[in-house]
């Protein structure tokens, strides 16, 4: 299913967030979320294998939401 409008609204939960990701991301593109001792990140890769630093700017949960948009061309990478 292709993404028609860009996601605006960050959902409240991260578990929704990845739900919206399963359903929105184009074929071969992935979002990976790596945590460490104090931090973490969340990049997406793309069709080409580039990867994507992802910052939303509010946290894990627009990371996320960020990635959608920017596989779906609705956001600059």
């Amino acid at each position: 299913m292709i993404m028609s409008i860009e996601i605006l609204v960050t959902p409240q939960t991260v578990d929704e967030c990845i739900e919206l990701a399963a359903e929105h991301l184009p074929e071969c593109y992935e979002i990976t979320i790596s945590v460490e001792k104090s931090g973490y990140s969340v990049r997406l890769s793309d069709p080409d294998c580039e990867d994507i630093s992802l910052d939303g700017g509010d946290g894990m949960r627009s990371d996320i939401i960020e990635g959608i948009n920017i596989a779906n061309s609705f956001a600059q990478r």
